[in-house]
Formats: structure tokens, C-alpha cells, sequence
């Protein structure tokens, strides 16, 4: 299997999302929530758009407090951090109305609310977009958070692979031949989850240049668990 990055339309609609802040007019909230079940390819795609278009991804944790979640935008930023709260959020801010970039924020279902509402204080400072992406059950929760929840200009949700996807990605990861019906049986097996998805093809491709066979066919799916 080769390792190439394929741009299946829930990479499309990410992009259409981060162009769509980085267009947007002044004055108009700068906040979009991308969102969906995991292994979906959310956390790849935000980490690939930042190293190519110079933006900035961070991770949240469960034990963030704002000096810590500063401080590692404030590295992600280039600044030196600073130890006192004050004096990392104003260089943060200095930073962004210099040079704005887009600021991506994984796991945003794990951190205190607090942490966000720190975010959000710094898009209205600055006016600098930020991108948050979680998984179920982050929609009700930001809602609670109305103050926030009114900033998000744009709901991106990565839905599962259709055919189409895992098609192109077929077509340019393996060297094998993958029949459609394959590529219907795989995802039918996966519920369209992209990370199980890309695992199954890769066994298959091994089962099937084992059985020197001149394609990918179902036949190459190990039957479930459950079949068994």
C-alpha cells in the first residue's frame, strides 16, 4: 500500500471551511466546529492542511488549565512563554493581529468549558480564526455555551466514506485492482469508518498478492467475528 494522502469530499468540506474563515469579512465570527465520529480522518486532515498552509494545530487534554493550554499555542506561535497568565495571553494576542493564522483545536469535548471560553476571549481580541474539532456529543455541549456557540460561523461534519471515497483512495494507494463490489463490502463491514476502512484494504491486499490473485475481492475480507 502506498502512502498517499487522498482528498475524499470530508477533506473537501474541511478545506471549503478553513477558506471560508480565512474570506470572511470583518466583523464576522471566525469560530467553525468540525465534527464527527472518530476515524474519520479529522485530526490527519486539520494536521495536514496547518503543515501546508502555515496554520497552527494543538491537541487539548483533560487536565488543561489556561496557562498550559497557552503556553503550548504560545510555542506553537514561536513566542517564548512567558509565566504569568496575563503575560502569555497578551504576547498570544499580540502575535495573532500581526500575523493572523488559523488555529485549529483538537479533542475539544475533553477540556474544562473554561478552557474554551479562554479561546473565545482571544478570537474576540483578536478576530482570529479558530477551528474546534470533537466528536459526538460536542454539538449540545457548546451549546450550553451560548456566548460561544453564537461565534461559530460554520458546522463541518466528516460523514462517513461513501463508495466514491474509498474508490480514489483504492485507485491511488493500491497497486492491485479493487473491485467495486469490494469496495461496497469493505464499507459495509467498516460503517464507512475511515481509519477500519484503510486497515481492512491493507490486509486484503496482502491476502490477495499471497494468493497471487490478479484482484481485490471480497473473498479477500476475513469473515467477521461474528460469522465465524
Amino acid at each position: 500500500m502506498k502512502t498517499v494522502f487522498v482528498e475524499t469530499s470530508n477533506v473537501k468540506r474541511f478545506m471549503d471551511t478553513a477558506q471560508g474563515l480565512l474570506d470572511r469579512e470583518a466583523g464576522v465570527p471566525g469560530i467553525a466546529l468540525v465534527y464527527g465520529t472518530r476515524g474519520l480522518g479529522k485530526t490527519q486532515t486539520a494536521i495536514r492542511w496547518a503543515v501546508q498552509n502555515g496554520g497552527i494545530y494543538i491537541r487539548a487534554k483533560k487536565e488543561w488549565k489556561a496557562g498550559w493550554m497557552l503556553r503550548e499555542l504560545a510555542v506553537e506561535l514561536g513566542l517564548v512563554p512567558r509565566q504569568r497568565v496575563e503575560d502569555l495571553l497578551g504576547d498570544i494576542v499580540g502575535a495573532l493581529l500581526e500575523k493572523p493564522r488559523l488555529v485549529m483545536v483538537d479533542e475539544v469535548n475533553i477540556p474544562q468549558t473554561s478552557i474554551l471560553e479562554t479561546i473565545r476571549d482571544i478570537h474576540d481580541l483578536t478576530e482570529n480564526p479558530f477551528v474546534f474539532i470533537g466528536h459526538d456529543g460536542i454539538i449540545p455541549r457548546l451549546k450550553r455555551m451560548a456566548p460561544l456557540f453564537d461565534r461559530i460561523l460554520y458546522l463541518t461534519e466528516f460523514k462517513p466514506l461513501s463508495v466514491a471515497d474509498l474508490s480514489d483512495f483504492a485507485a491511488a494507494c493500491i497497486d492491485l485492482p479493487v473491485q467495486k463490489n469490494t469496495i461496497e463490502a469493505v464499507l459495509k463491514r467498516t460503517d464507512g469508518n475511515f481509519r477500519k476502512s484503510v486497515m481492512a484494504l491493507k490486509g486484503m491486499e496482502s491476502r490477495a498478492r499471497s494468493d497471487r490473485a490478479a484482484s481485490i475481492t471480497p473473498d479477500h475480507l476475513p469473515k467477521s467475528k461474528r460469522a465465524a
